[in-house]
Order: C-alpha cells, then structure tokens, then sequence
C-alpha cells in the first residue's frame, strides 16, 4: 500500500487529478482563494486560508489565489499559467505552493511589476507565509491604486438630452441600455469562456484517448497471440476469461469516455487484464503466480512489477517505483528504461511527465491493482 502510494506520488507532478481545474471552477466566479485539501499545511493552515480569504475580498484589485501541492517552482508555474488561462479575467494571480508563491498579473500599474512587489513582500516577512501574501496583496492594491489615479481626466459625462418643452433630463432609457450592455458584455464572456473550456477538454481528450487506445490495443494483441488450452489447464483458462473480461471492460470504458477523466476506468481494467495474462503465463509454465503488485512504473504495458527500486527523474529527487524484471536489469547495466511515451502537442514524452490531463489515466493503472483506492490524495 505504501510502495503504492509512493508511486502514484511518482507519476503524478501534483495531488490530484483536478485540483487545477477545482481551483479554476472555484475562482471563476471572482476573486477569491482556493486551497486543495492536501496544501492545507504546506504552507498555509486552514486558518491562514481564512484570513487571506478576508484579505482578497477586501481588496480593491481583484486578486485570485489558489494553494496547491507544486512539488517544484516549474510544476508551480504550469499550474499559474492553467490557472490564468482557466479563469480567464483581470486580476492578479498567487500560486502558493510549499516552496514559497508565484505571481502574475494583468492590472494596469500591477503588470510587470509582480516579482517587484513579491519579492519586495518576502524581504519584509519572510518565513512568514500569511504575511509575505498580505502584504504581496496590499502592495498590488496601492500599485493599482496609484496607476488609477495617473490614469488623466475623467470620461466626458454622457449626454443628456433635451425634451421639447427645453428642459434638461436624463432619459430612463440610459441606465437600461448601460445594464443591457455590460449584461451582454458578461453573457459573451461566459459563453467564451465556456468554448475556450470545451476546446481545452477535447484536445486533451483525443490525446489521452488515443493513448489509452494505444494500450487496449497492445493487450487485445498479446491475449490473441496466447494460446490457452482450455481442457488442460482449467486454472489458466479460468484467468484468460477473466484477462478477456477486463479487456471488453476497457474497450467499452474507452467508448463511453467523454472527460480525460473518464479514462481513469479504462486503465484500471487494462491494469486487471495484464495481471490475468501475467497469471495464466504462469500457470501455463508451471511458475509461481505472480505477486498482486502495482504495474511497472516505466511502462504498465509491461504488466505487474516483480522489484522496487530507487529511482530519481532528470532534476527530481529519489523515490521508490516498482519496475518490471526488465527494467530493474536495464537500471543495473545503466541502460534506460523501456519508458511509455504518450503524445502531448505533437511531441511524445514520457507519460509521467505529460500535463495534468494525463493524470486519471496515469492513476487508474495504481489505483485497480488490490492495493486498496487512490482517490485520496496521496502524501508528499
């Protein structure tokens, strides 16, 4: 269970599969602050949250800030960026993450000058996380304050016009036209939002999609290739039907997926169907069954992994990952591993490096083994 959840900390850059887009769906309603359940702590308590809660309301810039578990200052600033791209408003953007915060702003007085003030926040408090924000947040205010009030003369009033008997008033119309545009103003930009959403969550889906096409594939050829004799090895055919199962549950898992989270259940039942086919290899060789272990960690295509070992990726630190025979042999000679590689904007890369659409994917493969549900989120 631990090695299990060791690994799904592995794979994936950040604690759950949705906390970009929680924080996305919880900020897009208007300034505010987002805390996923596991950055409560790291570095702000739940007290903490409250009072920069009440700080960001009472602000007179719109500020939005979402806390989140970003292992590192570049998995930090992927996530500024999706968050950015998400709420799609004007304002001031914080990422809190364990290592300390990232920002980003588009108001006018603010824009370029964010590290400035972040930096200058930090100098003032720091090792104190709620105030270095508090400050961060007050010093954005005055930044704003001071570049509305350079801004020049105020607008031209609108013109009032005449009625016949030559007496001046406001027509009742004016207001009524003001609310009628600025409402329009919002509905366009919701409905925009919304298409930039739908677009986002369909090129993410064919990607995904056609990785975990991909895999159903590749365990659709190797339960052909394999030639069970059902009558003399009754066991063997007991796990090959069972391998066939998991097989027709992803396929029809793969149909129905509408979400890239939706291929969470595709790769929970290709995980099932590999160890089947593991265990009727087994029995028609006359081996032990293996071990109900999580897959491979390189590649789960590999099926179930027979070692643990100590591995660290390009800049990251050490953690323990379980890895097939093959691997853990390539490791010791100094050669690569066998890595799955998936597609991501027309690159392939290594499938625990890709965004955090991948991430239900990635979990269904060590979260259906046995070892109990990663649902939860995970330790770091």
């Amino acid at each position: 269970m631990l090695i299990a959840r060791a690994v799904l900390a592995a794979v994936l850059a950040v604690p759950a599969a949705d906390q970009v887009s929680q924080a996305i769906d919880a900020l897009s309603s208007g300034p505010g602050v987002y805390a996923a359940p596991a950055a409560i702590g790291q570095p702000l308590s739940k007290a903490d949250v409250d009072a920069l809660t009440q700080t960001v309301r009472s602000a007179s810039s719109p500020v939005f800030v979402a806390a989140l578990v970003a292992p590192t200052r570049s998995e930090a600033d992927a996530d500024l960026h999706a968050l950015i791209d998400g709420v799609h408003q004007q304002g001031t953007y914080v990422v809190v993450a364990k290592a300390g915060f990232r920002v980003a702003s588009d108001v006018p007085g603010v824009e370029g000058r964010t590290g400035e003030l972040a930096q200058e926040a930090i100098a003032a408090h720091r090792g104190q996380p709620l105030a270095e924000l508090t400050d961060f947040i007050q010093r954005v205010n005055g930044a704003a304050a001071t570049s509305d009030n350079s801004s020049g003369d105020l607008p031209p009033p609108v013109a009032t016009p005449t009625a016949d008997n030559g007496s001046s008033h406001t027509s009742p119309f004016v207001p009524l036209v003001i609310v009628g545009a600025i409402g329009l103003g919002l509905v366009a930009l919701v409905r925009s939002g919304n298409r930039r959403r739908r677009a986002a969550n369909e090129a993410a889906l064919v990607e995904v999609r056609a990785a975990a096409e991909e895999d159903v594939t590749a365990l659709g050829e190797q339960l052909t290739a394999l030639d069970v004799p059902p009558a003399s090895a009754p066991e063997a055919s007991d796990d090959y039907r069972a391998a066939l199962d998991a097989y027709d549950r992803s396929k029809a898992a793969l149909a129905a997926a509408r979400h890239p989270e939706d291929l969470r259940d595709v790769t929970v039942a290709l995980e099932e169907g590999r160890w089947r086919l593991a265990c009727v290899r087994a029995r028609l060789t006359g081996q032990s069954l293996p071990e109900r272990r999580p897959p491979c960690f390189f590649n789960p295509q590999h099926g179930p992994s027979t070692t643990d070992v100590s591995w660290a990726p390009p800049g990251g630190a050490p953690r323990t990952v379980p890895v097939c025979a093959a691997d853990a042999d390539r490791l010791v000679r100094g050669v690569d591993p066998d890595e799955r590689l998936v597609g991501v904007g027309g690159a392939r890369v290594p499938y625990w490096q890709a965004p955090v659409y991948y991430r239900p994917y990635a979990s269904g493969f060590f979260g259906g083994w046995g070892g109990g549900s990663f649902n939860d989120e995970p330790p770091f």
